[in-house]
Formats: structure tokens, sequence, C-alpha cells
């Protein structure tokens, strides 16, 4: 039996956790520029999951009432911990008869553009899917490096349908891209007020069917090498450090959670002028509980990984910050059949392949 002397603070834990789900959840409502607290609370949901779930158990374990506060949290926020953690026995979907589409998402990491980094496209060529999107994908003018005839030598052999939104810059060029094995009949550049252009929307000829195809990379949170290994040092950090750099990091971090908002809000604008057959996929440098990924999917998407993923699949993974910032999302035209995150280390992402069935 729990001692009466800890039980007091353990409801009170118990309280707390229920409400950072609660206020987490509501992240998808509240806008950064309104409140970053839901946002933090957000970004730190799979952790507030296995908390408020180890706070069941302990509370079951010792058969007390309490046991419904985390219940009660978690019934109101199923839709959202089924976004953060899933799991099938199987695929959940199985091909239902119409065209099966592979749609493959990938961040390179445009900093690999020496020749090491043709491993990157080698793989997208070796996966067959029939629809790819890149993001930080890049090349130089160096032919010591990674320059554009030697991706397209690699790409062109399997998709002859491509369109690149790329900038401009001397030094190198950089952006987004979309591959297909189905002819490109529109394609359009959209301004989001990114760093390097973030936003490529095609339209693809699938068997007579016009398919549009959203390939979307929004601002990063601009943390340098230095910046994670300060975050990492935080533990051994003294008072004065540890202000500095939670200061210095939560500016960072709120002004790029700001420019993503504005950067959801009119990629939700342009996505609202069709209601056709549309997949959606990119890095949206945030988690699937959040303002950007909720203002995106809106009421007309669905989340790939909450129907047929399984676990917890983080895209990246570089110093241990294991987030699910890359997101596959598709409109009620397709039935999931797979959804895989590929732990290949060719980048500080994973790349996130899906299978899907267009109806009939």
């Amino acid at each position: 039996m729990l001692k009466k002397i800890i039980r007091f603070p353990l409801i009170i834990l118990t309280v707390l956790l229920a409400l950072g789900l609660l206020v987490g959840s509501a992240s998808a409502w509240v806008a950064p520029s309104v409140s970053m607290i839901p946002t933090y609370l957000g970004l730190a949901y799979p952790g507030i999951v296995l908390a408020n779930i180890l706070a069941l158990l302990m509370w079951l374990l010792h058969f007390k009432k309490y046991v419904l506060i985390p219940i009660v949290a978690m019934a109101i926020c199923h839709a959202d911990v089924f976004r953060s953690f899933m799991f099938h026995s199987a695929n959940k979907s199985e091909n239902i008869g119409g065209k099966t589409l592979k749609v493959l998402s990938y961040n390179l990491f445009i900093s690999n553009v020496d020749k090491k980094g043709m491993e990157h496209l080698k793989y997208v060529v070796n996966q067959d899917a029939d629809i790819v999107c890149l993001q930080e994908f890049g090349y130089v003018a160096d032919k010591k490096r990674v320059t554009l005839d030697d991706a397209k030598g690699i790409l062109d052999k399997e998709y002859p349908y491509s369109y690149l939104n790329l900038s401009k810059t001397d030094a190198c060029h950089c952006g987004v891209v979309v591959l297909s094995k189905y002819k490109i009949m529109e394609s359009k550049d959209f301004n989001i007020d990114s760093s390097f252009p973030g936003a490529a929307f095609v339209k693809l000829d699938v068997g007579g069917q016009l398919v549009r195809v959203a390939c979307l990379h929004l601002q990063s949170n601009r943390l340098t090498a230095i910046d994670k290994a300060e975050i990492a040092a935080l533990r051994k950090a003294d008072k004065e450090e540890r202000k500095t750099t939670i200061k210095h990091i939560e500016m960072k971090l709120s002004d790029a959670y700001v420019k993503r908002e504005k950067q959801a809000d009119l990629i939700a604008e342009e996505l609202a002028k069709s209601d056709g057959p549309t997949i959606v996929c990119g890095d949206f440098n945030d988690v699937p509980v959040s303002y950007v990924t909720h203002t995106i999917r809106g009421k007309m998407l669905n989340d790939a990984f909450a129907e047929v993923g399984n676990g917890y699949c983080n895209t990246y993974h570089e110093n241990n910050f294991l987030f699910r910032i890359d997101q596959m999302l598709y409109s009620g035209h397709f039935q999931p059949i797979s959804y895989k995150v590929d732990t290949v280390s060719y980048s500080d992402h994973y790349p996130v392949v899906a299978t899907f069935s267009l109806k009939k």
C-alpha cells in the first residue's frame, strides 16, 4: 500500500500529468503566436503520454480510484495519443482494387552534397516508389561534389517526370523536388516565405485521374550543432549558463514556430482550393500534435501513420532528438495500405514510405 505521506504528492503529480496531456492536445488549436505553452507540451507529447500510462499502472497496481485521472485524460485525447503511438497487428488495409501508389518522402540533408551524397539518390531509386518527394535536395557547380548532372544521371532513368523548386544562389541550389513515374500535368511554385523554396504542388495523371501532390519543407528551427551540444550539456551547466542557454534556444524555437504557423495557414488555404485526390508529405519540422500539422491536415486529410503505422516512428534522429517531424497525409480518395519509416543513416532524417490504393 502506498503510504499516506507520499500519496498526496503522487495525486498532485497525476493531475499535473493529465493537465499536461490536455493542454498539449490544445496545441492543435492554440497558435504559437498566442501562447507557446501548449506548443511546447505538444512537442513533449509522447513523453507525457508515457508518463500518464505509468501513472495509470501505478494506481491500478494499488487499486486506487485515482486511476480514473489518467484514463479520463487519455480518453479525451485519444486521437492525439494514437497520432503519437499506434500498433497494428498487421496492415490495417488491403488493396481495394484501385491503382496502387507507393510514395516516398525524404529530407536529404543539404550539407551532404559531396560525392557520398550520391548514396541518398541511389537509395531513392532502389525504393522503386511511384512518387518521390525530396526536401533539401541540393547540388553545386563544383564537379568534385554532387552536380545536377550527377543527380539527373541517377534519377532520370527511373523517373521520367520531375519538378524542381530550387533556390537560385551561386553557392548552392537547394529546395524541394517531386519525382514521378506518372506524367506531371500541372506544376506550381508556392511561396511560403521560407529560407529555401519550401513547397511544390503538382498534379499527376494517374490512370486518367488527376492526383495532387504537395511536397513541403517548412521553416527549420535553425538549431546549430553548438546549440544541440549546449542543450545536451544543460544538466552539467551552472545556473547562469543554463539560464542563458534556455533563453537563447527558446528565442530560436519561438521564432521558428511562429514562422511555421504562418506557412501552415498559407498551405491550408491553398489546399482548400481543390477537393480532388491529394497527397501531402514532407518535412514539417513539427510533430503530429501541433498547430502546424493540425492546420495542414484540416478536415480533408488523414495521417497515414495513425491509420496503418506501428510503434512510435521518429523520422528525425540526430543528437538523440527523436521526433516524428516528417508527415505523410492523404485525402479520403485513397485507402492506406502500409506505412514505414526506413531507418537508413544517409541523412539526419529517416525516409517515410507509404503505399496507397486510389479508389475508383
